[in-house]
């Protein structure tokens, strides 16, 4: 069960970063987007917090009770593809920011 846990939690992280990085790009892109996260959130940066966090509690909630082979490996491959997200994500929001910066110079 605990493999489970961590498993599903892997899981979970991924789509939240995913989603926040869509998010954030989307939000600077569309203006409604963004407008729409201040108005109901009261700030963008919290709508997204909020959001991220709803997304890796449901994915959570429902990857841990399904079926799924508990291995060593697998884990050790879901903390990779994580890790991996993370860095592209990061390095997503980088080149956005500076491509967005270049042009209006």
């Amino acid at each position: 069960m605990k493999q489970n846990t961590i498993i599903a939690s892997c899981i979970g992280a991924i789509a939240a970063i995913i989603l926040t990085v869509a998010i954030t790009i989307g939000g600077e892109l569309y203006a409604p987007l963004k407008d729409w996260l201040k108005t109901t959130f009261t700030h963008h940066w919290l709508g997204k917090s909020v959001i991220s966090v709803a997304v890796f509690a449901v994915i959570l909630f429902i990857t841990k009770f399904l079926p799924v082979p508990e291995s060593e490996e697998r884990i050790a491959r879901l903390i990779s593809i994580l890790a991996l997200v993370a860095i592209l994500g990061t390095f997503s929001l980088i080149g956005f920011y500076t491509y967005e910066y270049l042009i209006y110079l």
